[in-house]
């Protein structure tokens, strides 16, 4: 079992600024790295086989450090816009789980990835949505494509139901893809489990604009627990903030050091261990 503790919300507001900024640090390594090894992936993956894997690699790994950038700049000025990064670090986490799943997934995966991505692509060209007796259309200017149309019908009988509803490209819930990373690599369903138990049911809520997120935000853990004060409502803003690094902090370090596995670059191991050993010192809750 593993605990992940939380120490920045028990502290003075100075101590609190003093904390993040020192954690913040570290965490740019760690967004740097993601740019690193970013363009190292395209000599890496040299086989004509492989540039499907390395193409789509690249970009979710690509995606995931640019998000990683905007969780360090919602954090450095702590405020009710912290809020969002409960979005963002999802969004790191599902795209990190992704890279790793694609680097351990046959052909034939990638295959359905990528077609996955095309269909979405076509189809969001144009946009017909009915609600109640109003009729939306949405769509670009471009005339009329026999050949995109074609294949727009072909990828729709792969990726829609009988019902009409979009299919995923996988059918493995985050979790079913982190086990069977973790197969692979056998110390990354410590990052990832980590990072989703911390926050993915939770982020669920704010993307879905639910009531409970609202009172979560704001620090009111039930019916009976009236509005925060000013220094308590800080001292919640600070633990947001410090989760969702976390969770941003464990997908990346699952992501690069799946990554590093997958080409066995004992540098790019070591180099992980110490910033994350670094990481771990600052966020980790202190004895008494």
């Amino acid at each position: 079992m593993v605990a992940y503790s939380n120490r920045i919300g028990t502290m003075a507001p100075h101590q609190q600024t003093k904390a993040l900024v020192a954690v913040l640090t570290e965490y740019t390594k760690l967004s740097h790295l993601i740019s690193f090894q970013f363009k190292e992936m395209s000599k890496i993956f040299t086989d004509k086989n492989a540039l499907d894997k390395s193409e789509s690699c690249r970009m979710l790994l690509h995606m995931a450090g640019v998000s990683s950038v905007t969780i360090g700049i919602l954090c450095k000025d702590i405020g009710v816009v912290i809020r969002d990064s409960y979005g963002i670090s999802r969004s790191i986490l599902e795209l990190s789980v992704n890279f790793s799943y694609a680097l351990i997934s046959e052909d034939g995966t990638i295959s359905k990835l990528r077609e996955h991505a095309e269909f979405l692509l076509l189809k969001n060209r144009k946009i017909d949505r009915s609600i109640g007796s109003w009729r939306i259309q949405l769509g670009t200017d471009d005339p009329h494509n026999d050949a995109l149309e074609s294949r727009l019908l072909e990828l729709s009988e792969k990726f829609t139901t009988k019902k009409g509803h979009k299919k995923g490209w996988s059918a493995d819930s985050i979790y079913k893809k982190i086990e069977s990373i973790s197969g692979k690599f056998k110390k990354i369903s410590l990052y990832y489990g980590g990072a989703a138990a911390l926050s993915y049911e939770i982020s669920s809520e704010y993307l879905h604009g639910s009531l409970y997120s609202a009172l979560h935000f704001y620090g009111i853990q039930d019916k009976g627990h009236s509005q925060l004060k000013d220094g308590e409502f800080i001292n919640t803003l600070h633990q947001h903030a410090q989760t969702n690094l976390i969770v941003s902090i464990l997908s990346l370090h699952g992501a690069l050091s799946s990554f590093a596995e997958y080409v066995r670059s004992e540098p790019l191991v070591t180099q992980l261990n110490t910033l994350f050993q670094s990481l771990s010192a600052l966020t980790e809750e202190q004895a008494g």
